[in-house]
């Protein structure tokens, strides 16, 4: 009676601590998908998980189910392992990198593993036996091993290759499970079975001399910064590249009601301009604030990553879970509705957005919603894309003592935008501008490029660089001196 005591209050305290670990999980899913990943305390629940089935089972599955089991609860037993195993795969199949995870979604798999091993404790169900063939079995004692040996091939193997090719995959699987197998064997089993027979004793300076010089290197490591000097300084240049970027924003609905939007340019403006749109557009901003320094203008920023500028728009690959982006656009228009603004720049990934349903529509309502509280709507075009990390891929080149130009053609890039070009057809028209910046990253062979005299013009893939962004202030301030020149009327303060 004592012992199931204490193992109810532990029950209970690992429920509370369980429940608590994934509304934080949660939590910070609205926060910092990354740290919501990595971080112990938003994980844990998952490992309480096993605590708790570990507590509920009792005893050990048998290999046979108990004699006086009934049919009834046979059968639900089986079932119970199968809609486990089914929660499992499933999680695997259908989950994306549009998945909210982990967090909520994290508890299919993870509830359908703890299903499973619920249902086999008082007996192996068909699912068990599937399970505990020897492959399957094998597969499970090298899992620690598989675990540590599957990151670091698949990190330093997307390092070194820019484009995977159809190989890729399999090449990682069959080298996790070599290895995997060759330190399971020869490493970890071994200790296993060493320290099953021996106390560590005298031999526990060994461990503690051999964890200290790990941490003394990996404390180096650190403070040397990773010891840049090791790669070539060209390299080291163009992999900074990946963080030449400014005008971070995460757009709320508190932003706007609050009046918190980021602007630049004068005090006393002679025409107001709305930036809105994804991180695209964030990307462009050095730009427009170069702009709003060189001429008579305001330039108010209004952007949210993932997020187009369009009204009513239900985003299909949105990737977080916040606000409703159809509510933050409707309280949007609030800023240009009190005649404080006289032109809004619709910028956005436009391929990302343009072969869903809805984007047609969407579009059309937003320039004439635009239209009728009475501002000008410029949309802009997307810069190129390419198919490899820019500042990834020069400096990689550069460490082998080498720069190979990096180039999108002219055709490639119609047909990544082909799509959104139809589109734009259509309403073209009834956009006051369509400012295309592609031009201005074309070479003397038609060809786009990413790399110009040395700067490195892209921080990924598709965002520009912030010196990339700036190669578009004369494209710009060209257009917003038109604009002046054509009239239009200072707004009211």
């Amino acid at each position: 009676m004592k012992r199931w005591s204490c193992a109810y209050g532990s029950l209970r305290r690992l429920v509370v601590l369980s429940l608590g670990s994934l509304i934080l999980a949660q939590l910070f899913l609205r926060v910092d998908r990354s740290l919501a990943f990595y971080w112990i305390p938003s994980r844990a629940w998952e490992l309480m998980l096993g605590g708790i089935v570990a507590l509920l089972g009792g005893r050990q599955a048998k290999s046979i189910a108990a004699p006086s089991e009934s049919r009834m609860a046979r059968t639900v037993r089986e079932l119970a392992a199968i809609l486990g195993l089914a929660a499992i795969l499933g999680s695997a199949w259908w989950y994306t990198a549009q998945t909210s995870f982990p967090g909520i979604m994290a508890l299919v798999p993870c509830a359908g593993a703890a299903v499973l091993i619920g249902a086999n404790h008082s007996g192996l169900t068909v699912m068990g036996r599937l399970l505990s063939f020897r492959p399957i079995v094998l597969v499970g004692l090298m899992s620690y091993s598989i675990y540590l040996w599957h990151w670091p091939l698949l990190a330093f193997g997307r390092y070194w290759i820019d484009v995977e090719p159809w190989y890729f995959g399999l090449a990682i699987i069959a080298s996790t499970f070599v290895l995997a197998y060759l330190s399971w064997r020869w490493i970890e089993r071994p200790i296993r079975q060493w320290g099953g027979r021996h106390q560590l004793g005298g031999s526990s300076w060994r461990l503690a001399t051999s964890m200290t010089a790990v941490g003394v290197m990996a404390l180096t490591v650190v403070m040397w910064k990773g010891i840049p000097e090791r790669v070539p300084k060209l390299a080291r240049e163009y992999a900074a590249a990946a963080q030449s970027q400014s005008h971070r924003q995460y757009l709320t609905i508190s932003d706007i009601r609050l009046g918190k939007l980021p602007r630049f340019g004068g005090t006393d403006p002679e025409l107001r301009v709305l930036v809105w749109g994804d991180s695209h557009a964030m990307a462009m901003m050095p730009a427009f604030e170069e702009v709003a320094n060189q001429l008579p203008i305001e330039v108010v920023q209004a952007t949210r990553s993932a997020t187009p500028p369009l009204l009513n728009f239900d985003n299909e690959k949105r990737t977080s879970s916040e606000e409703d982006a159809k509510l933050l656009s409707r309280e949007l228009l609030s800023v240009t509705d009190n005649g404080q603004i006289d032109v809004v720049v619709l910028i956005a990934r436009w391929s990302q957005y343009a072969d869903q349903q809805a984007f047609q529509e969407s579009l059309e309502e937003t320039i004439r919603t635009l239209h009728e509280i009475g501002t000008d709507v410029w949309i802009v075009k997307d810069v190129p894309e390419y198919p490899v990390d820019i500042p990834r891929s020069l400096a990689r080149t550069a460490f082998w003592g080498k720069v190979v130009p990096i180039t999108v053609s002219l055709a490639d890039h119609r047909r990544v935008n082909s799509t959104f070009d139809k589109s734009l057809s259509s309403v073209e028209l009834t956009a006051d501008s369509v400012i295309d910046p592609t031009p201005i990253f074309r070479d003397s062979k038609g060809n786009f490029v990413a790399l110009s005299d040395g700067q490195v013009l892209y921080r990924d893939d598709d965002h520009l660089s912030i010196e990339g962004a700036l190669l578009l202030v004369p494209l710009l301030r060209s257009k917003i001196l038109d604009q002046l020149a054509a009239g239009r009327r200072p707004v009211s303060d």
